[in-house]
């Protein structure tokens, strides 16, 4: 099953940039079989990190919470998500059902 996490930053995220962002990264390529895709989100035109989206493949959504949960980027306070559960419309196994 895939899954599609939305991340949204409080401006306080950005003290963990520093402190924390190699070692998000090395989390994300350990997990790299399971986190398929990861980008950072700009929304303002100064190119601030404003949040993010991973594309997960997981088998239930308990996993998906876990690898979320589990990164050292992830601080309750200061970076929200939602997670959603998702098909691709394009799948012809999913449009014959």
């Amino acid at each position: 099953m895939r899954w599609l996490v939305l991340f949204e930053n409080s401006p306080e995220v950005l003290w963990g940039r520093a402190e924390r962002g190699s070692e998000h990264l090395d989390y994300l390529q350990r997990n790299r079989q399971q986190i398929v895709i990861a980008s950072g989100l700009h929304g303002t035109s100064d190119g601030a990190v404003s949040g993010g989206f991973w594309i997960i493949q997981a088998d239930d959504r308990n996993t998906a919470v876990d690898l979320i949960e589990s990164d050292p980027f992830y601080v309750p306070e200061h970076r929200h998500y939602r997670l959603h559960s998702w098909e691709d419309a394009f799948n012809v196994d999913a449009l014959a059902t």
